[in-house]
């Protein structure tokens, strides 16, 4: 019933944590974070100076497999 228990709640967390991560990186990919003002004005020693989030379906399945399986260990533990 714990691990039961774990399991769900994990599942609850995954959903919630996903979808807040999820909208994080949508606002990442479309503004990115300007470092400007941290790296040099040469235009030839960087592409870019404004660092964009690339979500990828594979990374979010297993960052949710992770989570998910922590939730359970540590239900058994």
């Amino acid at each position: 019933m714990i691990v039961l228990e774990s399991f769900f709640l994990g599942l609850i967390a995954t959903g919630i944590g996903t979808l807040a991560g999820v909208l994080a990186g949508l606002s990442l990919h479309r503004y990115g974070i300007d470092l400007t003002t941290l790296t040099s004005a040469n235009q030839y020693f960087a592409t870019s100076h404004v660092l964009k989030v690339v979500l990828t379906w594979p990374d979010l399945l297993k960052a949710v497999g992770v989570t998910l399986a922590t939730a359970v260990l540590a239900g058994v533990y």
